[in-house]
């Protein structure tokens, strides 16, 4: 399997598609892998409009803790949040957990990956 092709499986996983994010073929490692995509903004998931923001709050985070307190440790004061923003930062730390999941899977395959 190539690096390409796993990757692409990889993303199946996540919300976006790394290849999209950085050049595959130079990844020797999930750190560097992970600075890379976190670099270039691949884990901000951005939710718009309303009610897709208030359908992800609802099925994510009903109490609305969780996204509050992600929204104060990004800095985020009371009067700038919506639900738009609130959706957001929850959707951009669950792609990070999604991402950290496959951790073992990625340093396997590159462990043992020949070019």
């Amino acid at each position: 399997m190539t690096k390409q092709e796993f990757f692409e499986e990889i993303s199946t996983n996540l919300f976006f598609d790394i290849e999209e994010f950085v050049d595959v073929d130079n990844i020797e490692s999930y750190d560097q892998l992970y600075e890379e995509l976190d670099s270039a903004g691949a884990f901000w998931q951005e939710v718009i409009y309303y009610t897709n923001a208030m359908d992800f709050l609802k099925k994510n985070d009903a109490s609305l803790n969780e996204c509050l307190e992600i929204a104060d440790e990004y800095g985020y004061q009371v009067r700038d949040l919506n639900s738009e923003i609130l959706a957001t930062v929850l959707k951009t730390k669950l792609c990070k957990q999604d991402f950290f999941v496959l951790e073992g899977e990625i340093n396997e395959f590159l462990n043992n990956y020949k070019n």
